[in-house]
């Protein structure tokens, strides 16, 4: 009676170990994209198609002239590739959808990929006092070829608001001859931008081709 108690026991623990491994070879054979973003700046000698400021660098605070953008992070930790489409900005009232350069993609099973996206998409202004204030955005992140979400961490969205916040904005207010009163927030926009109002839920964009992201780009 022992020793079949310690083979029903043996052979209850194997399989147990089993399940998890095929649960485990399960998740991992298919996509898995985290996303992830954050304010960064470069030299304003690249191409200056960001929002540029003078800030001191270096042991001796030196001022140097750098522009600030929002990079995003695409990281697919599955086996699969995934067909990245946009980048979504979610706000109470609309949702929009960013096409930069590199976009859409088909990201490989283990690998990432880096987009550039304006800060400017990330600031705002009061219409009522006319000074900037802080965007009221509620999700961030990636959509693939199906409208799913991979949302960046809440935790990042905010620290990006209240950076950029403390940076300057081509961002402002616009009004046409014929109605001065009726004013606008407005900026010029490096990468394609489709709003759309959240009550509208069907979204699509016509097909396009893809580029596939090579295998050793980490």
């Amino acid at each position: 009676m022992e020793a079949i108690f310690y083979l029903s026991a043996w052979g209850a623990g194997l399989s147990t170990i089993l399940a998890v491994f095929s649960l485990y070879d399960r998740t991992r054979s298919r996509p898995i994209v985290r996303a992830s973003a954050e304010i960064v700046s470069r030299s304003v000698e690249a191409d200056g198609q960001f929002v540029t400021a003078k800030v001191k660098m270096g042991p001796y605070g030196d001022e140097q002239l750098r522009e600030f953008y929002i990079e995003f992070k695409a990281m697919n930790y599955g086996s699969k590739p995934i067909s990245l489409q946009h980048i979504y900005i979610e706000t109470a009232k609309n949702l929009s959808y960013l096409t930069p350069d590199g976009l859409p993609i088909v990201l490989e099973g283990q690998t990432s990929a880096l987009f550039k996206a304006q800060k400017e998409h990330f600031d705002s202004i009061s219409l009522k006092t006319k000074e900037r204030e802080k965007n009221e955005i509620l999700s961030i992140g990636f959509v693939d070829g199906l409208d799913r979400r991979y949302p960046v961490p809440l935790r990042q969205l905010q620290a990006i608001l209240e950076e950029s916040m403390t940076l300057p904005t081509t961002i402002a207010l616009y009004s046409r001859k014929e109605a001065p009163d009726d004013l606008v927030i407005a900026f010029q926009t490096v990468a394609p931008v489709v709003i759309k109002p959240r009550s509208e839920q069907v979204f699509s964009f016509k097909q396009k081709i893809l580029s596939r992201l090579p295998k050793n780009v980490r």
